[in-house]
């Protein structure tokens, strides 16, 4: 669960947790863990992808999420500021990455790049 405004009161069995906007967490077995949010988690319903100083490591790791590729890179601390729209190409989405900070990003299911 990925609370972006208001409260959650997130329940599995017998314990439950508040959750407040900017706050993650998953429930299973009679527990509820705490998550680091992602930067984006309304991507899916907005389409977009707003980065602000955002970790490259953290970036990847949600677009790989959202596009079903892996994708990494050996400078996961560069931070980018950017916005990608969802229905952009991965392909024209890494091509500005790699060109707006001097990396190297590699796809490891769908080949490197």
């Amino acid at each position: 669960v990925d609370v972006t405004e208001g409260c959650v009161r997130l329940s599995c069995g017998l314990v439950s947790e508040i959750l407040t906007s900017g706050e993650s967490a998953s429930a299973s077995a009679d527990t509820v863990i705490r998550v680091p949010s992602a930067p984006n988690p309304t991507a899916w319903a907005t389409k977009t992808f707003v980065y602000d100083s955002t970790p490259l490591g953290e970036v990847l790791k949600e677009l790989s999420a959202f596009f079903g590729e892996k994708l990494s890179t050996e400078s996961p601390g560069r931070l980018l500021t950017a916005r990608f729209r969802a229905d952009e190409s991965l392909d024209d989405i890494i091509g500005l990455i790699e060109t707006a900070l001097g990396v190297s990003i590699t796809r490891t299911s769908g080949g490197a790049r």
